[in-house]
């Protein structure tokens, strides 16, 4: 595909996004765009599966409920974009800039987001199951009611991240930091939160039924009502950590684990590992 025909691909989709006769949705299955600027382009909807994105510059661009399934978005500039019901499955965003975005619903199943900038972005009740977030730098980012069942999260940066009522199941934080992030009544069965950073973090009944917490810092963290039964907690620290009403049976600690002052986790039923 040539410049001409992208433009009047463009010109077309812009004419069909007024509503205009003539216009017609932009169909750039396959297209090689490589490093291309097309910020301010009017993609809504528009078809960019298997698209080779590598470089492009998308910044701020309107991309709702577009197809880029197994599309190559490798350090591609998608800051700001509206990614809204997009379908970004199986695309590979590592290391692409998605600061700001808005990917509210989006699916990103199976998704390739290695090191990528998702700082403030916006990903409430997107789908990220079994998607590659490693060393994903989410600060701040809304993971609200976010599938991640699955998911790869070893050494993001999830500080101050909201991951409230999240599937978290079976996903891998193993050193993520998830200090002062937000995660109550998320489900973490089954999560490995090994070397994991919780300071301050909120836990309120969140689910880490059979969780690994193996030498976790959850100093000052809000475990109130929290289901911990069967979790690791060796080596972890609790130093001021609250668990008023959490679960504890069977959960496993050793001499290394440092509880709250006055706490007793033979009372709770807890299992000490030699």
């Amino acid at each position: 595909m040539n410049l001409q025909e992208l433009k009047e691909i463009l010109k077309r989709s812009e004419m069909w996004l007024n509503r205009e006769q003539g216009g017609k949705r932009a169909d750039l299955c396959n297209a090689n765009l490589k490093w291309l600027n097309l910020s301010g382009a009017g993609l809504y909807e528009a078809n960019l599966s298997r698209a080779k994105l590598v470089g492009t510059n998308l910044s701020k661009v309107n991309l709702q409920g577009a197809n880029l399934s197994l599309a190559n978005l490798y350090k591609a500039n998608l800051s700001q974009a509206n990614l809204v019901d997009t379908s970004l499955s199986k695309v590979n965003l590592e290391g692409a800039d998605l600061s700001g975005a808005n990917l509210y619903k989006a699916n990103l199943t199976g998704a390739n987001l290695t090191g990528a900038d998702l700082i403030w972005s916006e990903l409430h009740s997107a789908n990220l199951v079994m998607a590659n977030l490693t060393r994903a730098k989410l600060i701040r980012a809304d993971l609200t009611r976010a599938k991640l069942r699955g998911a790869k999260l070893r050494g993001a940066d999830l500080t101050r991240a909201s991951l409230a009522k999240a599937d978290l199941t079976f996903t891998d934080l193993t050193g993520a930091d998830l200090t002062r992030a937000s995660l109550a009544k998320a489900d973490l069965t089954f999560a490995d939160l090994t070397e994991t950073d919780l300071l301050e973090a909120d836990l309120y009944k969140a689910n880490l039924n059979e969780s690994h917490l193996g030498w976790a810092d959850l100093r000052l963290a809000n475990l109130t009502g929290a289901n911990l039964s069967r979790a690791n907690l060796t080596g972890a620290d609790l130093t001021r950590a609250k668990l008023n009403g959490a679960q504890l049976y069977m959960a496993l600690y050793d001499d290394y684990t440092i509880f709250p002052e006055g706490f007793d986790p033979k009372q709770h039923n807890m299992r000490k590992v030699d």
